[in-house]
């Protein structure tokens, strides 16, 4: 049938097989390599996203053992026949550290000499293991049911009271036993984490945070899975590669893309080895995929049609120029050339290489577009700074460009003073105004070159590329300059503001080789400032053992 078809109809037909079949090929590897970025990229974000918590989880439970530790050499308890006023310092404690919610000191065989608001005084904690898990060394224990204290504690929530044990043996100058300092560590702390630094993003985006014990018990995440016991094949893995993501159906029948962080403790605190689970659908979680999928299928198979209808045209006398056409479009397959040659001559042959010229200008836009969308997951919306996922990225290539040019990276790590008032009073609008103010004032505040991102809720970060002589004193100009600008007064809410912030600061190589735990530093020195008041600079000594902070 076909051979009786005139020439130039055979050739149009040709041409037209020869269109789809470079287009598919074509929208193939993009649609391809456009699945398989967004979807790393997601799991990476959910994976990035459980190492942050689970690094916050464990830095927090190492201050609060440290708190502890510093409180048991209070001199108030090296005389233990004083129960008055051993009464008085921990009821003072309690009222400092409300993060416990109960503290308690007892005498070397278990028995309460003194406690928060009286309870458990004079009862044994003899059998526990708060008591005979201290009688050494300090002890942390895993979180569990409040056994005692359920129903002496106040219980605003009305949930199922958890705690987190602490104690530390006390002894005298002589080294002898006097009892344990003992404390509970309330379980609302982790929700109070979770709350603060990534409630909102988990609300608009689908996301769902679970913390799982080693024994595989779920500690908090959903209603439905809390006190269940999970069993998934990247528990394991992620103790032994941390952190990563996985696709993976869970037994409520939906498919979930996990990212899992092991926690291995930090410092000398060694870890409960509770995992983070950072969970979302897969409908949500790859919806920008279907829609990339569905532009690039749509935009190829219209220009696709342009092209074939402008081949109909094609006249029997096109045959050479024709098939130097279709050699060029499977050069262009093997991409070999980046475009169809232009063609001048046979008005129809300029009409159809234009055609093919268009449908390929049409498929690089395509692909421009999937990379400005991907940029835009790497940017913050309310202040246009770049995000987390940016700086983890960004901190990486400065690190590997630093070397070669004598140069060091400087992390400034920045964190808002006053700002919860603001939301509080004024609202959140005029929280975001103050917070996009910040950002301007922190871009103004860097030199070129430098950069400046916000990690969520008031924290921000900063990276300077400084000369490796004099990081120190860059570092600590820069932080002056940031302290000095976010605490001008600013309008917002109908009337006038004023934050003020905290800066932590490390430098990179100089404080460690890993530019990753100089992040680390950074953040902890962060810690330190906020401890040391308002508007405090403190810049990490990584060979001194210790922080230096100054004054904003």
């Amino acid at each position: 049938m076909i051979a009786k078809l005139p020439i130039a109809t055979r050739f149009s037909l040709t041409l037209v097989v020869a269109i789809l079949a470079n287009t598919a090929l074509i929208l193939y590897f993009a649609q391809h390599d456009a699945d398989r970025e967004l979807r790393e990229e997601i799991g990476r974000y959910l994976a990035e996203t459980a190492q942050q918590f689970s690094e916050r989880l464990d830095k927090d439970m190492w201050t609060r053992s440290r708190e502890l530790d510093v409180l048991r050499q209070v001199n108030v308890f090296n005389f233990s026949d004083d129960i008055p006023e051993i009464q008085r310092a921990i009821d003072a404690l309690s009222q400092a550290i409300p993060s416990f919610s109960w503290i308690g000191f007892t005498d070397p065989h278990g028995l309460v000499l003194a406690s928060t608001g009286r309870i458990l005084a004079g009862g044994s904690l003899a059998a526990r293991p708060v008591f005979t898990q201290a009688l050494d060394k300090p002890f942390v224990g895993d979180v569990h049911d409040a056994v005692l204290l359920a129903k002496l504690l106040p219980n605003p929530t009305g949930e199922a009271m958890k705690f987190v044990d602490l104690s530390s043996p006390v002894r005298d100058a002589q080294g002898r036993f006097l009892g344990v300092l003992a404390a509970h560590l309330s379980w609302l702390w982790v929700r109070e984490i979770e709350q603060a630094y990534f409630a909102p993003l988990y609300e608009k985006a689908g996301i769902e945070t679970l913390i799982v014990s080693a024994d595989g018990v779920v500690l908090l995440g959903p209603p439905g899975l809390l006190g269940t016991r999970v069993v998934l094949p990247l528990l394991g893995e992620a103790r032994a590669r941390s952190p990563l993501f996985r696709t993976t159906r869970w037994s409520d029948g939906r498919e979930y893309v996990v990212g899992a962080a092991y926690g291995d403790g930090y410092r000398e605190y060694p870890g409960l080895g509770w995992t983070v689970l950072v969970r979302q659908p897969t409908e949500v979680a790859f919806a920008k995929v279907r829609r990339l999928r569905a532009t690039i299928l749509g935009v190829g198979l219209l220009a696709a049609l342009g092209a074939m209808a402008v081949a109909v045209l094609v006249s029997r006398h096109l045959t050479s120029p024709l098939r130097a056409i279709v050699s060029a479009s499977d050069r262009l397959a093997r991409g070999e050339i980046e475009n169809i040659p232009p063609y001048f001559g046979i008005p129809d042959i300029e009409i159809l290489t234009k055609a093919l010229r268009n449908l390929v200008d049409n498929l690089k836009n395509t692909t421009r577009e999937k990379d400005r969308m991907e940029e835009m997951a790497f940017l913050d919306r309310l202040t246009a700074l770049p995000n987390r996922a940016a700086f983890q990225r960004d901190i990486q290539a400065a690190a590997g460009r630093a070397p070669r040019k004598n140069r060091a990276v400087g992390i400034l790590y920045l964190d808002l003073d006053d700002f919860k008032p603001v939301n509080d009073v004024l609202g959140h609008a005029a929280g975001d105004i103050v917070l996009q103010a910040v950002a301007i004032r922190l871009r103004g505040s860097l030199r070129q070159g430098d950069a400046a991102y916000r990690l969520g809720g008031d924290e921000f970060v900063a990276m300077l590329t400084v000369e490796a002589d004099v990081a120190s004193e860059d570092l600590a100009a820069a932080a002056a300059r940031i302290i000095e600008a976010v605490n001008l007064p600013l309008a917002a809410g109908g009337g006038t503001v004023r934050v003020g912030c905290s800066v932590g600061g490390s430098v990179w190589p100089a404080d460690s080789m890993s530019i990753d735990e100089v992040v680390c530093f950074a953040d902890a020195a962060l810690y330190a400032s906020k401890r040391a008041g308002k508007n405090v600079f403190t810049r990490h000594r990584a060979l001194a053992g210790e922080d230096e902070g100054m004054g904003g």
